[in-house]
């Protein structure tokens, strides 16, 4: 096979490309998260549900809305595949197997009043690599406190990464 000069420069072109891009554009809310069930700590909050990335990359910041005005501790458990969805209120235990796909828990815990009606919290820096082979990031919402979420106010997330996939595009 024979490789031209043009092709080598393209290829370090390609490896030395990465972007900053947000999974997804719009935030989007975890599923379940507004049950209107009163959760104690420990317990799931919403239903496990997957989030479309970069197939290589690393998470640099994410941002998690809190649309019912809760100001309370929420993690969110990263998985590179799939863990079995509980019935939101359950305990969050993911099995022996399911804990060998775990990437990293982003803890959100600081929170800023967006007005009277939201907060955020976010987390900078995060620098954690993953490989997601699918493309796609499983996420179980897991409460530290006791909220109970109003039904129609669902937490939303959005994580922003450096995507390593030439081929990804935003959606």
């Amino acid at each position: 096979m024979v490789t031209t000069l043009v092709d080598i420069e393209q290829a370090l072109k390609e490896i030395r490309t990465t972007s900053i891009v947000s999974c997804p554009i719009r935030p989007i809310a975890i599923p379940g998260s507004d049950s209107a069930t009163a959760l104690e700590s420990g317990d799931t909050m919403g239903n496990v549900f997957s989030i479309r990335v970069p197939r290589s990359g690393v998470i640099v910041s994410a941002t998690l809305w809190d649309m019912d005005y809760k100001n309370i501790q929420t993690d969110l458990e990263v998985y590179r595949e799939p863990i079995a969805d509980v019935a939101v209120d359950a305990a969050y235990a993911p099995t022996d197997a399911e804990g060998l796909n775990f990437i990293t828990e982003l803890s959100f815990f600081v929170f800023d009043a967006q007005g009277a009606n939201f907060y955020t919290s976010e987390i900078t820096n995060i620098g954690k690599a993953y490989s997601a082979p699918k493309g796609l990031l499983y996420i179980q919402g897991v409460t530290r406190g006791t909220p109970t979420v109003t039904a129609g106010s669902p937490y939303r997330v959005q994580l922003q990464i450096q995507s390593f996939d030439s081929n990804f595009v935003e959606e």
